[in-house]
């Protein structure tokens, strides 16, 4: 049918630099180096049958990151595969909330990212982007906040760690 642009938003605790790492394993800073094509996040990767399944959470990008300074949380080095939601299957544009329908290489973002979910079965080692704020210099501009500097955002990200009982 007609092209359509689906927009899924929202409501919820403001993601605060405190708020985003409390839910992530790591927090990087990082440059985009390569952007995969948008696929359903559903079952057989196929489009839902119901039209109010047709939102931006049920479409992924995968992203290779290279990780240019560490912040805070779990060590990650070297290049990382994370992935958003939203992205555009033919002509249609898929949005989730705050996160960037259109993505170059180079750009370079503060990325939250939890290890803990896969965005599809079978697909592993793969972080979730909780959160991604552009950088610029030595500045994350966080939808939130506003500008914050990176030794700030290192310096209050540290997630908390959960001890074992």
């Amino acid at each position: 049918g007609e092209c359509m642009r689906y927009v899924t938003g929202y409501d919820g605790v403001p993601m605060t630099v405190e708020r985003s790492a409390s839910i992530s394993t790591s927090v990087v800073v990082g440059t985009v180096v390569e952007v995969g094509p948008a696929r359903w996040r559903t079952v057989g990767e196929e489009p839902p049958a119901e039209r109010w399944e047709m939102t931006g959470d049920n479409v992924m990008r995968l992203l290779r990151i290279k990780v240019d300074q560490e912040l805070a949380g779990a060590a990650l080095d070297g290049t990382v595969v994370t992935w958003i939601p939203g992205g555009t299957i033919g002509c249609h544009v898929f949005q989730f909330g705050a996160y960037p329908v259109e993505l170059k290489t180079g750009e370079r973002f503060t990325f939250f990212l939890d290890t803990r979910r896969a965005p599809l079965e079978g697909i592993a080692d793969v972080a979730r982007v909780v959160e991604m704020w552009p950088v610029e210099g030595d500045d994350a501009t966080s939808p939130t906040e506003g500008k914050v500097a990176l030794s700030e955002v290192s310096a209050r990200a540290e997630p908390e760690v959960v001890e074992a009982p």
